[in-house]
């Protein structure tokens, strides 16, 4: 991923996080920002509707929004005055009904594009 963001010229690099419920977005989001940070770079992130402002002197921000990403595009225009760069998709193939989001079909999510979809069939349900 983060070879990706050495070919975005327009900083800070935003990279939307997407998948369907349960499918370890947050984990993925949290790891991200712990690699970019360790890698050296600035780094702002979160579920999109949490962010409202970034730090001027981030390299990276990272939005974690549950499906589509014309919603992540809307955040990343908000926050920052431009589109999503690299667009992410989280998946758990070892979800065999998946839960969806009210209004979500299930094809919504996978008949969008994005630069890299990453399988992580060992995510779980998160308990309140």
């Amino acid at each position: 991923m983060f070879e990706l963001g050495k070919e975005i010229k327009s900083k800070p690099v935003i990279v939307s996080i997407h998948g369907q419920a349960n499918s370890g977005k947050t984990h993925v989001l949290r790891v991200l920002i712990n690699k970019a940070h360790k890698m050296g770079f600035a780094v702002s992130g979160g579920q999109c509707e949490d962010l409202w402002a970034y730090e001027k002197s981030s390299d990276y921000i990272f939005v974690e929004d549950a499906v589509y990403t014309e919603q992540a595009e809307n955040c990343a225009r908000r926050i920052a005055g431009k589109g999503v760069d690299i667009r992410v998709l989280i998946h758990n193939s070892q979800i065999k009904e998946p839960v969806l989001y009210p209004g979500l079909i299930l094809t919504d999510l996978y008949n969008e594009k994005y630069n890299l979809i990453i399988d992580n069939p060992n995510s779980q349900v998160k308990r309140l």
